[in-house]
């Protein structure tokens, strides 16, 4: 898991849209805009979104996930880590 830096954190509350990339388990990617995205701590980002269906799918067949923050100087995916769907 990566956690996020101080740098990233800042960068994250000025953004209003989130790029979160995910692949089915025979890697083909998706990649959508997500407006609700809480950082918990500094390992842990929720997103939420009503119409998220392929993104679900591909999260549980292959819980890699990447957010993509930019704002400052900070310009890189933050968040390489498995997801959990319930």
């Amino acid at each position: 898991m990566t956690a996020l830096t101080e740098e990233m954190k800042a960068a994250f509350a000025t953004m209003k849209a989130f790029p979160v990339a995910t692949a089915s388990k025979n890697g083909w990617p998706n990649v959508v805009p997500i407006g609700f995205v809480e950082l918990v701590d500094d390992e842990t980002i929720w997103i939420a979104d009503n119409f998220m269906k392929k993104t679900l799918a591909n999260i549980r067949e292959n819980p890699k996930v990447s957010i993509y923050v930019w704002g400052g100087r900070i310009q890189r995916a933050v968040s390489r880590s498995k997801a959990m769907s319930d």
